[in-house]
């Protein structure tokens, strides 16, 4: 999604991995991978990390396992101008292989700028909410929409994956067991890989 993006000015991807059995490795000039070796104790903290990386002053939240449609960077900073974020009022939901706009979006579906981000204090440390918990803080209404102008598609249940939301308290201690799991029986590979 971040490499088909059409937004023509500076952007960055930071990939932060920290799956102490893979080492992530991709050469392109607009995506840092970080590798570490110990993981975060959550969600809000990995995030925070991101941030606190970025080279860029607007935020958007890149979650693996959504579909970003080619204009979300370019459609988000036109609507930001000199707001401090832009958050659209609907995206659009896929669960179990149907589309349906979700008018109540989390807010990592539109964009801030890091002044906001810092002012508010970042992310909590817990797994789940913690988008929700900022938006709140941060008392980020959102904008109307048209369902055309959605850039985003939030996937749930169909990418056989750790989804936050199922499984919300305790998220971070589960997904460890998950993924060694998948590790052992190589649904999820190890070792060096290159992207």
């Amino acid at each position: 999604s971040f490499l088909r993006q059409d937004y023509a000015g500076p952007k960055e991807l930071i990939i932060l991995n920290d799956l102490a059995e893979q080492t992530l490795h991709i050469v392109h000039p607009e995506i840092v991978c970080i590798n570490l070796k110990q993981r975060f104790r959550s969600l809000g903290e990995k995030h925070n990390a991101a941030y606190g990386l970025a080279r860029y002053d607007v935020y958007f939240q890149w979650d693996d396992d959504d579909i970003h449609l080619p204009r979300r960077i370019s459609f988000g900073m036109e609507r930001l101008e000199a707001r401090e974020f832009f958050h659209p009022n609907l995206t659009y939901h896929r669960k179990d292989s149907l589309f349906q706009s979700h008018p109540h979006p989390s807010p990592h579906c539109g964009c801030w700028r890091r002044e906001l981000f810092v002012r508010v204090g970042g992310y909590r440390p817990v797994d789940y909410g913690f988008d929700i918990d900022f938006g709140d803080r941060a008392q980020i209404v959102p904008t109307p929409i048209e369902p055309c102008e959605a850039t985003m598609i939030y996937r749930w249940g169909e990418t056989q994956t750790c989804h936050a939301s199922w499984w919300a308290d305790g998220w971070t201690d589960r997904v460890g067991e998950y993924v060694q799991q998948a590790l052992q029986s190589k649904q999820v590979p190890s070792g060096f890989l290159e992207l």
